[in-house]
């Protein structure tokens, strides 16, 4: 059984990312909205959205569910 993709493995490999650390890029943040956007909210914790956001802006922030991760990262894409 192959193992899942990290939360941000994911986003990286939908928005052609080469590196994890490409997702630092402000340019990028549209397009790791609408990756974000697609998943399944549900197959990763609020704590890896909270982690996964916290790296991409670098900004550390804490959240109750994936849905406000992704409503942080759309202000942020602003």
């Amino acid at each position: 059984m192959a193992e899942q993709l990290s939360l941000l493995e994911q986003l990286a490999q939908a928005t052609h990312c080469t590196y994890l650390s490409d997702l630092h890029r402000p340019g990028l943040r549209a397009a790791v909205l609408k990756a974000a956007q697609t998943l399944s909210q549900g197959d990763f914790s609020p704590r890896e959205w909270s982690d996964a956001v916290s790296y991409i802006t670098g900004n550390e922030q804490q959240f109750l569910s994936a849905q406000a991760a992704i409503d942080y990262l759309n202000k942020e894409s602003r």
